[in-house]
C-alpha cells in the first residue's frame, strides 16, 4: 500500500488510546486517509488489526488478526522444524535485533 500512496510522516500520528490499544491516522496526498487500530492482547501474543480506508466518500474497512513471537520462539520452532544454525536480526540489512528493533527478522538453514 506505500506504493500506492505516499505518506507524509508529519501528516501521522500514532495514539495510545488505552493499554493496549493504538490508533493511527495517516494521510496520503491525494487525500486518502487510513485509519489503523491495534489492539494487543495482554500476553503479547495475539495483535487485532482494523483498517479503515477513506478513499474520497468510499469507505473500506478490513479486519487482521496475527499471532505475535518472540525471536526465542521462532529459532525454537525452525529448530523443531530441523533448521539449524538460526539467527534473530534487527531489519533485512542485519542490524542487531535489540531493543531499537523495528523488525524481527530470523533467517535458519536447513
Amino acid at each position: 500500500m506505500g506504493e500506492q500512496f505516499p505518506w507524509h510522516e508529519q501528516d501521522e500520528f500514532w495514539l495510545a488510546v488505552e493499554p493496549f490499544l493504538f490508533a493511527r491516522r495517516r494521510m496520503a496526498e491525494d487525500g486518502v486517509i487510513l485509519l489503523e487500530e491495534r489492539r494487543l492482547d495482554r500476553a503479547w501474543t495475539w495483535i487485532e488489526n482494523r483498517w479503515i480506508l477513506l478513499v474520497g466518500d468510499r469507505r473500506m474497512e478490513r479486519r487482521l488478526s496475527l499471532r505475535l513471537y518472540s525471536a526465542a520462539e521462532l529459532m525454537a520452532v525452525l529448530s523443531e522444524a530441523g533448521f539449524r544454525e538460526a539467527s534473530a536480526f534487527g531489519d533485512l540489512t542485519g542490524r542487531p535485533y535489540d531493543h531499537a528493533a523495528q523488525r524481527l527478522v530470523v533467517v535458519a538453514r536447513k
